[in-house]
């Protein structure tokens, strides 16, 4: 059977047609990759501008862990945020019996107060006095740490449009086993998802996040707690500027060119004496900074100049992973909550702390002189 020349012809137009059907199908498919991309990049930074542009706020948070087989441990916060140094964490959970338990944790300028159920039915006051600017989990208020580190995670992709609580939710998918659920008209957070081996692990819901809240004042008064301290410690940081520093510590620290949109909040040192666990047996230089992106912690401290930084320095997160910067070694870490670097410098040795990516960290450490 012969095939005619106009025949060839149209096969040869349908193999075309079809090759630029198949190229316009996978360029379409990039252009929809790039445009869920683009549109994630959006909504992060509207999440991120959300929780920044907040001065006092209020959140409700619901976690759940998976701990046995189908098993799940629920703990509830709730959050209030009355201004820097200032929030109280309700967390609600229960005891092997079923009860339910509230501990909270209040801070109040640089006096923070963490009172529990005591054994005979009442509760029990913990006071720390001079609590140092800190940067855990609590210290910046969990919430705020948490919508940062989200509003910042790198290889999020839009995944569609889903109900979460009743609530219009964009779905960003962060990894193939993260996923994350934002408001569809403020970018807030709404839920946050971890599987794995195709089970949920880890699930955070935000029942409440009020950027716009106003908060009462009282919240944040210690005697609301309902007992007197029974336990006072001094955790030894003291205000302080930074031309008094070598008569408080001994030392100069070393002269630090912060980045235009770093302001500084505080500064000050840790009195030696202070014997709570991990406290400096040295004298200690604090200043603590604001960033758009969240707030900072420089630390200075004088030490032998034959101090060398160990490869095992770091507290078991993910690293600690060592560079240079400037000539210098340096030794850092990141964890979900932030990236801390120290690097040697002489006879000090200096630590740069943040929520903020390691870059940033480490370019910081370039301005120490």
């Amino acid at each position: 059977m012969s095939i005619s020349g106009r025949t060839i012809r149209n096969v040869g137009t349908a193999a075309a047609a079809a090759a630029m059907i198949v190229a316009l199908a996978v360029t379409a498919s990039v252009n929809r990759a790039h445009v869920a991309r683009a549109f994630a990049d959006d909504v992060k930074a509207e999440m991120a501008r959300t929780y920044r542009d907040a001065s006092t706020w209020r959140a409700h948070i619901e976690e759940r862990e998976l701990v046995a087989d189908g098993a799940y441990r629920t703990t509830r916060h709730r959050v209030a945020v009355g201004g820097p140094n200032r929030y109280r964490i309700e967390t609600i959970e229960q005891d092997a019996s079923g009860r339910e338990v509230i501990s909270v944790t209040l801070r109040n300028g640089n006096t923070v107060y963490a009172a529990m159920p005591a054994d005979d039915g009442g509760t029990r006051v913990l006071e720390l006095r001079n609590v140092p600017p800190s940067l855990g989990a609590l210290a910046d208020n969990m919430l705020g740490q948490r919508v940062r580190d989200l509003a910042r995670a790198g290889q999020m992709r839009y995944a569609g449009r889903e109900k979460v609580r009743g609530k219009d939710a964009l779905k960003l998918q962060v990894e193939p086993d993260h996923a994350v659920w934002v408001d569809a008209t403020n970018s807030a957070p709404l839920r946050e998802q971890y599987h794995a081996d195709g089970m949920l692990t880890h699930e955070i819901e935000f029942l409440l996040f009020d950027p716009e809240s106003a908060v009462d004042q009282s919240e944040f008064d210690p005697t609301s707690l309902g007992a007197q301290p029974s336990v006072t410690e001094d955790l030894g940081f003291r205000s302080a500027d930074l031309r008094s520093a070598p008569a408080l510590i001994g030392f100069t620290p070393r002269e630090f060119s912060a980045p235009d949109e770093w302001r500084l909040l505080e500064s000050g040192y840790i009195d030696p004496r202070a014997a709570f666990d991990g406290a400096p047996n040295t004298p200690t230089w604090i200043s603590h900074y604001t960033t758009p992106v969240g707030p900072v912690l420089v630390t200075q401290s004088a030490v032998d100049e034959k101090f060398v930084l160990s490869p095992e320095a770091g507290d078991g997160t993910e690293g600690p992973l060592l560079t240079e910067v400037g000539g210098h070694r340096v030794a850092y870490y990141t964890d979900p909550w932030r990236t801390h670097a120290t690097m040697h410098v002489g006879d000090t040795l200096v630590a740069v702390e943040g929520v903020l990516p390691p870059e940033t960290v480490l370019d910081a450490l370039a301005r120490v002189r």
